[in-house]
């Protein structure tokens, strides 16, 4: 086998384990940037904000033997189930409580928290009028 042959066929045997490894792989998130909507009070208003971006979340691979993983705001106890695993792309696409998509590749994510807004029922006091408020985060992920 020539040297050359043997180079590729060892890198793609090395890529190909090494895409099935990040398959398996928790990973740990922090959010860089957050934006949304606010309700003012004073104005009964919506308006854009600025959010905290203090945010970290786990995402593993789901342990009670079925497919699919899991992502978990650090401290909190509502979890996002991810059905499926990590796509072609490297893609890993929730929804859930929140919307959560990421990319094992590139180590970013995206969460959209879409309550809030559209879920209101004053006259029931199911919800008050901003006491949620709907958010975009960004961050970056890294694997553990």
């Amino acid at each position: 086998m020539k040297p050359f042959t043997y180079m590729l066929l060892t890198s793609a045997a090395f890529i190909g384990m090494s895409s099935s490894h990040a398959q398996d792989t928790s990973f740990i998130c922090v959010a860089d940037k957050a934006v949304g909507f606010g309700f003012d009070d004073s104005s009964k208003s919506w308006e854009r904000r600025n959010f905290s971006t203090t945010s970290q979340y786990l995402i593993n691979k789901k342990t009670d033997g079925n497919m699919g993983w899991v992502v978990k705001e650090i401290g909190d106890s509502i979890e996002t189930v991810c059905e499926d695993g990590f796509g072609k792309y490297g893609f890993l696409n929730c929804n859930g409580y929140i919307n959560f998509q990421m990319n094992n590749q590139s180590l970013r994510y995206i969460i959209s928290h879409n309550h809030g807004y559209v879920v209101r029922d004053p006259e029931n006091g199911f919800i008050k009028e901003g006491s949620v408020t709907p958010y975009l985060e960004i961050g970056k992920c890294s694997p553990l």
